[in-house]
């Protein structure tokens, strides 16, 4: 949850080193900040649900009460989904997508073609046809 909470501050700070290649190249130099804003306000939701979460999942073992387990674990889904909507749409609005994705082709791996989108993805592992 603290590390959440850190790596949001740093991309609300404008610095998204720690975001996909992706994001970091289609993002424009005047959209990073208001873009890195959006994404570490969802990561740092995210680390908030987490660290509320193990906050009540410690009160349990001392209390041997699961009903701050129960609550906990509702913290952490709506945390989660909340901090993933808020990131989302901002890759939605900052990128035009998630993720890229171009047209179907071949794309040979080194065990045979498979069909496969284009995508972000490591180039390395890939031989085009």
């Amino acid at each position: 949850g603290v590390v959440c909470i850190v790596l949001g501050i740093s991309n609300m700070r404008g610095n998204i080193a720690t975001l996909h290649s992706y994001h970091r190249q289609r993002v424009s130099e005047e959209d990073r900040i208001p873009f890195g804003k959006q994404v570490g306000l969802g990561t740092m939701v995210i680390g908030i649900g987490i660290i509320i979460f193990s906050v009540l999942s410690t009160v349990t073992l001392y209390t041997e009460n699961n009903i701050f387990t129960l609550i906990g674990t509702a913290v952490l889904i709506v945390g989660i989904v909340a901090g993933l909507i808020i990131s989302f749409k901002a890759m939605i609005k900052y990128n035009k997508g998630i993720f890229w994705f171009d047209k179907f082709q071949f794309i040979e791996l080194k065990m045979g073609a498979i069909p496969i989108t284009k995508c972000a993805c490591n180039p390395e592992i890939f031989t085009h046809k």
